[in-house]
């Protein structure tokens, strides 16, 4: 096999200047690969996701009872406008969170200034360009979707504006979330993200009680990203003492190099937004405003569990770039293939009750007009591959690999685009029809394309990376399966009857199985000393990692 396609290459990750002397993070012994952080990191990054999760069942259940369904439309639509202008920012936050972490573990201070400092001036004008975009967009709104936005056109473009300055400030502030990342504390952004969220959100709900409509809504939301900003400039320059943003520090050549490793990062994100956001447009176009709400809602509670892995996923793209700049393969490929064990563990539970029982949950939501058994079904099967293929997606980001599973992304989205027009245009099919058009190539691409490069990039083959982590997720995840059916079966009439025992005889055999088998040793003691009766003495327990084992301990202790 080609040696440049292995995992111990350099040349794919740009130079890697040696160590510089003087103080630095490195010289201080902390583990600067992330990996003692790791499941502290992913713990915290699900705490803080619950508000999220929340938010993302009360709101649009607000909306669509005090506002309208038509409006609930009008929402996802502005979202989705404005979701393309992120597609300006050149995926340069990975690329700062990958190069802080790369410079960090080998101790090059200067350069990580440098990268940071660089990436700070192409955010700022990055801003500039989506300011331009925001007013240009909302300009053009009643010229485009004035047929079939009818009296909510000036809503539209309130939303449109709003969300569209909140872009701006987040972009502005942008490189301090690459920092914090990039110095592994997951656990810090998770709560800057989630604690400003949580102020918008309820902004939101008094908003909509008051009485107001979707501009207030927008305002709410752009008060939460100025909270987060001003946030996030704080924590980068505490948990990265180091740190000293200069203009005379700025390179292009370290522009290019970020722009390079983040185009990347922009093809898997252009390929995402012609996925899920062109898909709203062409509802739209077709179908109207309403039907987006309807199309939106169970592709809403997909994505709570891709979004649940995804929050694993993010933490190792900074851990592969720092074991990659210190050349430790074998423990980069024992960390990937955990890592995708470990997203089935996650996501087959919540997939199989969203596809099972995902009408019982819409109604229970949202309400009769909003249930599709078939329409979530496909959505939560069509999307398991790909939810469990995002962690291989980000460790070979972190290694600089990710470049070919971005255009695979780019042309899944292109074809889906092109079967949900065909569908919904000649042919004059449903809603349902799009969840195929959407997971008909994404299950392809994921199911096979994507593990085939990476099982080459990590000298592995495809049948034994099957096997290893996709074997014991399913035989642990039955149980559940077989009760929801065996549920529904007994119950055909009672979709709440059914949700409850199903959930209530498979959860409890899969909370044993998970307890037994899937749970790491050092999480389950300690949920142990968490319990008034399991408490042991200081130093007593087993300290085995999520994935892979900490670097050897010297004795000193991890910097802040």
């Amino acid at each position: 096999m080609d040696t440049s396609d292995t995992v111990s290459s350099s040349a794919k990750t740009g130079p890697v200047p040696g160590p510089a002397p003087g103080a630095s993070p490195a010289a201080s012994g902390a583990d600067l690969t992330g990996r003692s952080r790791m499941m502290r990191n992913v713990l915290t990054s699900w705490a803080a996701y619950l508000v999220y999760i929340v938010a993302g069942f009360v709101m649009p259940h607000l909306i669509d009872r005090h506002i309208g369904q038509e409006s609930l439309g009008v929402w996802d639509f502005g979202w989705s406008l404005v979701g393309y202008f992120g597609l300006v920012s050149g995926g340069v936050t990975s690329a700062i969170s990958r190069y802080v972490a790369h410079y960090r573990a080998i101790g090059e201070t200067e350069l990580l200034n440098t990268t940071v400092s660089t990436g700070w001036a192409m955010y700022l004008c990055t801003s500039m360009l989506v300011l331009g975009l925001t007013v240009l967009t909302v300009a053009l709104i009643p010229v485009m979707f004035a047929t079939r936005l009818g009296d909510h056109v000036q809503d539209a473009q309130w939303v449109v504006f709003l969300l569209g300055i909140s872009l701006v400030i987040q972009f502005l502030f942008s490189v301090f979330t690459g920092v914090i990342t990039g110095c592994h504390r997951w656990g810090i952004h998770n709560a800057i993200s989630a604690g400003s969220y949580a102020v918008a959100v309820v902004g939101m709900i008094i908003a909509v009680l008051a009485g107001g409509g979707l501009r207030w809504l927008a305002v709410m939301s752009l008060l939460g990203e100025v909270i987060a900003a001003l946030a996030r400039f704080v924590a980068a320059r505490r948990v990265c003492p180091e740190l000293h943003i200069s203009s005379r520090r700025m390179r292009l050549k370290h522009a290019g190099e970020m722009l390079r490793f983040g185009g990347k990062s922009l093809l898997g994100s252009v390929g995402e937004l012609l996925l899920y956001k062109t898909t709203n447009l062409i509802i739209l176009g077709y179908l109207g405003p309403a039907a987006i709400a309807l199309y939106a809602r169970p592709a809403s509670l997909v994505s709570q569990a891709a979004t649940m892995v995804n929050k694993f996923a993010y933490v190792l793209t900074p851990t592969a770039s720092a074991l990659h700049s210190k050349n430790d393969p074998a423990a980069l490929r024992e960390m990937w293939i955990k890592a995708g064990t470990y997203s089935l563990y996650i996501a087959l539970p919540m997939v199989l009750v969203i596809a099972i029982a995902g009408g019982t949950l819409l109604e229970l939501w949202m309400g009769k007009g909003y249930r599709n058994s078939s329409l979530i079904a496909v959505l939560a099967l069509g999307h398991l591959a790909y939810i469990q293929q995002r962690t291989s997606y980000q460790v070979l980001m972190g290694i600089g690999r990710h470049g070919f599973p971005a255009v695979v992304m780019v042309v899944v989205a292109l074809c889906a685009a092109g079967l949900s027009l065909l569908f919904l245009g000649p042919l004059h099919l449903g809603l349902v029809s799009v969840a195929f058009a959407v997971t008909i190539p994404l299950t392809a691409a994921n199911l096979f394309v994507v593990p085939l490069y990476a099982c080459r990039i990590m000298q592995m083959s495809y049948l034994q990376y099957v096997r290893q982590t996709m074997t014991k997720p399913v035989l642990a995840t039955a149980p559940l399966g077989a009760c929801l059916f065996g549920a529904q079966y007994l119950f055909p009439e009672n979709g709440i009857a059914a949700l409850l025992l199903g959930l209530a005889c498979g959860g409890a055999i899969t909370a044993v199985i998970y307890w037994k088998y899937v749970l790491p040793e050092a999480l389950r003691q300690s949920v142990i000393r968490f319990l008034p009766w399991g408490r042991q003495p200081s130093g007593a327990g087993a300290t085995e990692p999520l994935l892979i084992a900490p670097p050897a301990s010297d004795g000193r202790r991890e910097a802040p």
